[in-house]
């Protein structure tokens, strides 16, 4: 990925041709507006040579082979220029790339694999955990302020770590921490873990943090994937409840699914669902601080209006003030459920 991202600083230095790269999970890892790309076209639209000219997007996708997965590439435009520059990008990317590496030292190396720039099925990847078998909850934790809050954070999460638990950080700003599951007396899953941590974190340091799980790892070949999902819940959590700070990959798995449809599809789904004169609602702060507050409370009245320091009926005027507006009674869990892939549509609908 290193040698990509430098091809692409090269071409826009030389052609000013800006460039959009993403994984394969759809997470922008390069290029300007970061909260767009999370709905990629499907791969089926690429032509044999690896690129789609999106006339109604008026951009062009391209497909970069890489190892141990791909990236695609998004240039403004699809002229015959724009055209011929993908084509370029792709073939100086690809050029080499099954060439020998340097094996990387073991903190680098997985950054290595978390990022894409190593293979794990490769010597140095196999061999990095052979003496310790990974077996970890993967967590990433986003923080403001640059790399003097990073470290001071990595600094702190090193205070807490125990046999077999690691950190590393992969930019500026991101920090991946590791921690093994020990046994039956252990956290029962990332998400329990992750909530413990992000108290401490709050309470110990002054440092505002998004944290996120991703999948469990047990094998190099893991990493990326898992990373990049956590990444993911980050980035849309945050975007959907910002309010929250933590976030658990599986209640996002749902919005990974539902980004992958056209932008057209996207609209078409949330007008079946809510009226597109009364959206607005869902730009009611208050309103949606409480929506999410009740869901993560299991819909329960008691507890949320407890957690919330608000009085019952207060919940209870504006649960009816939301279902007045958009038809669905959040103490329903089939409306509840709907509620929430409207919110979720409704923000991917404003990714360009």
């Amino acid at each position: 990925m290193k040698r990509i991202l430098q091809i692409l600083r090269l071409v826009k230095e030389k052609t000013g041709v800006d460039v959009r790269l993403f994984s394969e999970f759809g997470v922008q890892v390069s290029g300007h507006s970061p909260r767009s790309g999370f709905s990629l076209p499907s791969a089926d639209l690429f032509s044999a040579e690896g690129i789609y000219a999106a006339t109604r997007e008026n951009a062009t996708y391209f497909y970069i082979e890489s190892v141990p997965t791909g990236f695609y590439g998004r240039i403004k435009g699809c002229d015959a220029a724009a055209l011929t520059a993908a084509g370029m990008i792709k073939l100086l990317a690809e050029s080499g790339r099954a060439d020998a590496e340097t094996p990387p030292a073991a903190e680098e190396a997985v950054r290595q694999l978390l990022t894409g720039g190593l293979d794990p099925s490769r010597k140095n990847g196999r061999a990095l955990f052979q003496d310790d078998p990974l077996n970890h909850y993967l967590l990433v934790l986003l923080t403001e302020g640059g790399e003097a809050k990073r470290e001071e954070l990595g600094a702190f999460l090193a205070t807490l770590e125990e046999k077999g638990d690691f950190h590393v950080g992969t930019d500026g700003e991101t920090l991946v921490f590791f921690k093994k599951k020990a046994g039956q007396n252990d956290y029962r899953s990332a998400a329990e873990f992750a909530r413990v941590l992000y108290d401490n974190i709050k309470e110990e340091m002054r440092v505002e943090l998004v944290l996120s799980t991703g999948p469990d790892v047990a094998a190099p070949e893991e990493l990326k994937a898992s990373y990049e999902l956590a990444l993911f819940a980050a980035h849309l959590g945050r975007a959907l409840s910002p309010h929250m700070g933590l976030y658990d990959h599986r209640e996002y798995v749902l919005a990974k699914l539902l980004s992958e449809l056209p932008k057209g599809r996207i609209e078409a789904c949330l007008d079946i669902l809510i009226d597109r004169k009364k959206r607005k609602i869902l730009g009611d702060a208050e309103l949606m601080y409480t929506a999410d507050e009740f869901l993560k409370n299991s819909l329960n009245i008691s507890e949320t209006s407890r957690v919330m320091y608000i009085h019952r009926n207060t919940l209870l005027y504006r649960l009816d003030k939301l279902e007045s507006e958009t038809g669905l009674n959040l103490r329903r869990f089939d409306d509840a459920l709907v509620f929430r892939v409207v919110k979720i549509l409704n923000r991917l609908g404003k990714y360009e």
